[in-house]
């Protein structure tokens, strides 16, 4: 929806992506789980290295904490500065604000906003496909930890 607007505006310009990333997050008080995440970006127009994003979290194993699970969600709006090193391996850094939605076995429903904050690499394999890693920090309704491993696809 954010992109939506930000096209719509004039705010961005050419060049979009896509990743598709799994992860293996680790929330406050519980085990390792695993998460999808898809997250599509735009560079923002006149500025070089930035670019906007918006991610969709899923958990597809939960975290387990004793003998009780936490399934979660969010869907997160980011800015990113990239920096080149070379031709192939770019460097970025991200910050950005979350909406969390979460249900743990034993207490019900979780929701509210929260922030993250993370750093990651991209690697890039031809014109139009990168492979990438990344950490994030989470704040928010459920404070967590997450590394992340995918694919990018940019359209051009």
């Amino acid at each position: 929806m954010l992109l939506v607007l930000l096209v719509a505006s004039g705010g961005a310009v050419a060049q979009p992506y896509v990743d598709a990333q799994l992860a293996l997050g680790k929330p406050t008080g519980f085990d390792v789980g695993l998460e999808a995440l898809v997250s599509t970006g735009i560079p923002v127009a006149q500025r070089k290295n930035l670019f906007l994003e918006a991610e969709l979290a899923t958990t597809l194993m939960a975290p387990q904490e004793d003998s009780s699970g936490i399934s979660h969600s969010s869907l997160g709006g980011y800015g990113i500065y990239r920096r080149m090193v070379d031709e192939r391996l770019a460097l970025h850094g991200k910050v950005g604000m979350l909406y969390q939605y979460s249900t743990p076995e034993q207490d019900g429903i979780q929701r509210g906003l929260g922030i993250a904050i993370g750093v990651g690499a991209t690697i890039r394999h031809d014109r139009a496909i990168s492979y990438l890693i990344e950490g994030v920090a989470v704040q928010g309704t459920l404070d967590l930890f997450r590394i992340s491993a995918g694919i990018r696809y940019l359209f051009r």
